[in-house]
């Protein structure tokens, strides 16, 4: 007989569960449902020149005076903590931009003179409004040339502060740290939940590293591709000559993970047959190897995961029982975009490391600039990432072969085709079928939205957008005339085109961009009138 949870005494546990003794299942679910008047306002930092201030927090009180935004004000919590500093950088106007209540949501006031800011990459020009259920999924404000913060809701708690395993601040990702350490301690197979890309086998791995068995190994099974054929001699392992084939002995997943942790990934698919030997393992207490006479003791913690819904539909019961001693649900990379700065850094730090380069690089085409744009920020937010942090991970493999000493534009081009691969994989979207046959799309085949996502990529320069489209500039001027979303030039008001042309230090390209027309228009423009 053996036990293949835990030993009865180690580091002070209780003893596992006995077979017939009924399961109890704790379920943890990311916060939801949290009481509105728990919930405040908060600004992450996304992108910033120094990457000390990536993740730094300030919580909006937003009582009866407004909020100043400003290079010099407020002052961010930096992770991690409890050192505060401001925003600092020289980009950032030192005139301030006022955050209050209004109604159901947040006005954003600009200075007299204006100022360089764009909400949910809308240029602010007077004030605008921000609806608060908009900040569920989080706006982005890009300040200046160099810095892009994410306006969010978060439970009104003490901040979050990073820690060495599961990166993020967010409260979702800080309850799962919680909920991971806590049931570290525990005597109980733990059964992982959530979307596929969000994590799940990092979580396995930072469950076992801070639980009493890190000493032991960490065993990693994709159990979908255990063939019902050869499932007790790959789980139990099997001696010499026990059946055709077996020159030698051979240890199964669970004498492998002796001492430690067995991730059973892809639970979900395992076959019903293989089900049906790994319920009787978990049940009984004993392995046996194919051919062997005499059972083997292993100690091990079974960790299982999945990304179907329906696993209760797919597994026995019983199975689902014994597996679910304790059920951790990893939240969508969607439901903590504020930890997306931590998490693309973090990501470029390994990709850096694997080919053997420092990080951050030396900039000479972008000098004194953020290594991420902030204009990568305002794409990442806007996507849907339903390949989670593992899609985030692939943006990061492109940004590092690509190269990040570049322009913003091409670095920005680079996300957006490592966002369209990715989604062409999962599901293609109906407007990127012609595209995906020839490469590009013809003029004919670009509708408004695809024409207003690429001059937003390209800062609305007209040179860059034709050749992100792979189309003549004289077709994209055809298809600006003919977009009625696109404002023409003589439809801005010489206030809104002083404001932005203040703000910009009378850079008309710049310009151009903040007031979202054709810099070509907008020279014509100004040289005309005078």
């Amino acid at each position: 007989m053996i036990k293949l949870l835990l030993p009865r005494k180690l580091a002070g546990l209780a003893a596992p569960s006995s077979p017939n003794d009924d399961v109890d299942t704790l379920d943890f679910k990311p916060t939801t449902g949290v009481r509105p008047m728990d919930i405040i306002p908060c600004l992450t930092v996304l992108c910033h020149p120094d990457i000390a201030m990536i993740g730094a927090q300030h919580v909006l009180g937003l009582g009866a005076e407004p909020v100043l935004l400003s290079r010099l004000e407020p002052l961010f919590t930096l992770p991690p903590g409890p050192d505060q500093a401001p925003l600092q950088d020289p980009h950032v106007s030192r005139r301030a931009i006022a955050i209050s209540r209004n109604g159901d949501g947040l006005q954003f006031r600009a200075p007299d003179g204006g100022v360089a800011c764009h909400i949910g990459g809308v240029p602010l020009l007077q004030v605008q409004h921000v609806a608060m259920t908009a900040l569920e999924r989080g706006v982005t404000l890009r300040l200046g040339r160099h810095v892009a913060l994410l306006l969010h809701n978060r439970p009104a708690l003490e901040l979050a502060r990073p820690t060495d395993f599961l990166v993020g601040q967010s409260h979702v990702i800080t309850d799962l740290r919680n909920n991971v350490k806590k049931v570290a301690q525990h005597a109980v197979h733990v059964m992982l939940q959530g979307e596929s890309g969000v994590g799940k086998e990092l979580v396995a791995r930072a469950l076992h590293e801070v639980s009493p068995w890190r000493g032991g190994p960490f065993i990693t099974v994709n159990t979908g591709a255990i063939q019902a054929s050869l499932a007790n001699s790959e789980l139990f392992g099997h001696v010499r000559g026990s059946f055709t084939g077996a020159v030698g002995d051979h240890d199964g997943f669970f004498a492998r993970a002796d001492g430690g942790s067995l991730f059973l990934d892809e639970i979900g698919e395992l076959h019903s047959d293989v089900q049906a030997l790994l319920l009787r393992a978990l049940e009984s207490g004993e392995i046996q190897r194919v051919g062997d006479r005499k059972s083997r003791q292993v100690k091990v913690r079974v960790i299982a995961a999945t990304d179907r819904p329906d696993v209760e539909d797919r597994l026995r019961i019983p199975l689902i029982q014994r597996l679910s001693g304790y059920r951790v649900t990893v939240p969508p990379l969607r439901a903590r975009f504020e930890d997306l700065g931590l998490l693309l850094y973090h990501a470029l730090r390994v990709e850096f490391a694997r080919i053997r380069m420092a990080f951050p690089p030396v900039l000479r085409v972008r000098p004194q600039e953020p290594v991420v744009p902030p204009e990568v920020f305002e794409r990442l937010v806007q996507h849907g990432f339903s390949g989670n942090v593992r899609e985030l991970f692939n943006v990061a493999k492109r940004l590092t072969i690509d190269g990040l000493d570049r322009g913003t534009s091409e670095i920005v081009a680079s996300v957006e085709q490592a966002l369209v691969h990715t989604q062409a994989e999962q599901s293609p979207a109906p407007q990127l079928a012609a595209v995906q046959a020839r490469g590009h799309p013809s003029p004919s085949q670009i509708d408004d939205t695809m024409l207003i996502a690429a001059l937003h990529r390209n800062n609305w320069q007209m040179a860059p957008t034709a050749r992100d489209l792979g189309i003549a500039r004289s077709s994209l001027y055809l298809l600006v005339d003919d977009c009625p979303k696109v404002r023409k030039v003589v439809e801005i008001s010489q206030q809104e085109l002083q404001s932005a042309l203040n703000a910009t230090s009378g850079d008309l390209d710049r310009a151009a961009s903040l007031l979202q027309v054709s810099a070509r228009g907008l020279k014509a423009h100004v040289k005309k009138t005078g």
